[in-house]
């Protein structure tokens, strides 16, 4: 246990929070006493003498928090999208993004990229087997959903847009 001198005759033997609290108390009242000292140091500390190597030290920090911050949303981000494929499909992460690559990255119906921004071609699948027939732009994949999946239904709707066609 840490001891406290009181004067050379007399000891005071304090406990850890005892000792906290009385640091404290000493602190206070030695700066209270002493504010000439405080703001002399103040006024001479290192960074105070040279701005330059504080403003650069900070900036140094903060670039390098915001580049923390941005990989740990980067890698949560990954990690999210890696569970629900797993949980959605079956497939890894690196496994959608070979799909990926081996589609150029453009939609398997309409050929083209994904045109909405902060999207990525949808995984198309058929739902009652769960058996995943490739990837579409949100607006093929939405398409299809409009008609239920449906080569019928589909098929009506091209015959009906040739035939409009042909009146004109």
């Amino acid at each position: 246990m840490p001891v406290r001198l009181l004067d050379k005759e007399n000891q005071i033997k304090l406990t850890l929070e005892e000792e906290k609290l009385w640091r404290k108390y000493y602190h206070k009242n030695w700066t209270a006493l002493n504010r000439e000292k405080v703001r002399e140091h103040s006024r001479n500390s290192h960074y105070k003498r040279f701005p330059t190597i504080r403003e650069e030290k900070n900036r140094k920090r903060r670039e390098v928090s915001k580049n923390r911050t941005l990989d740990k949303i980067i890698r949560d981000k990954r990690t999210t999208k890696n569970a629900q494929l797993r949980k959605k499909f079956g497939i890894s992460l690196g496994e959608y993004e070979q799909m990926l690559v081996e589609r150029n990255y453009v939609c398997d119906i309409c050929g083209n990229p994904e045109k909405c921004e902060n999207k990525t071609l949808a995984i198309d699948h058929e739902h009652s087997t769960g058996r995943i027939r490739g990837l579409l732009c949100q607006n093929c994949n939405v398409s299809l959903g409009h008609f239920k999946d449906s080569p019928v239904l589909l098929r009506a709707a091209a015959t009906y847009l040739e035939k409009e066609r042909r009146i004109q």
